[in-house]
């Protein structure tokens, strides 16, 4: 489901997906698998269809955290000041080099395998829309 804070829209908003990790491997279960290398470097691209458009969207990041993420705090990037703030609290949670910027983001959010309060994200920038 979407984070009930986001309007349903891609550009200028982290959208936040919430989904299950089912022990079936049904619904956000293959979320985890983001944490394998490998696994990242196969399925970069990744698609959301939205008020009947698809868009393409590229992985950026990937995380294991707690409910407690600074990425949860942002949903409305259409500030400039709190996109800065998203893209710091992302560039520091995920160690990474660059952030490249964006129209939108996508986080998908799951619980990790190991319980409590654990979440694997995997956050993705908007590069298309597709139709």
């Amino acid at each position: 489901f979407l984070d009930g804070r986001n309007t349903a829209q891609v550009e200028s908003q982290n959208l936040i997906v919430y989904g299950h990790n089912m022990l079936d491997d049904s619904m956000f279960k293959p979320i985890v698998q983001y944490l394998d290398p490998n696994f990242r470097q196969a399925h970069q691209d990744i698609y959301l269809e939205l008020g009947g458009a698809q868009y393409r969207y590229q992985m950026l990041a990937v995380l294991e955290t707690t409910v407690e993420s600074s990425v949860y705090r942002y949903t409305n990037l259409s500030d400039p000041a709190a996109e800065s703030d998203f893209r710091s609290a992302l560039f520091q949670a995920a160690d990474l080099d660059v952030i490249h910027h964006t129209g939108g983001y996508l986080t998908l959010s799951t619980c990790g395998d190991w319980g409590g309060n654990t979440r694997v994200l995997v956050v993705a920038g908007l590069q298309e829309k597709i139709q």
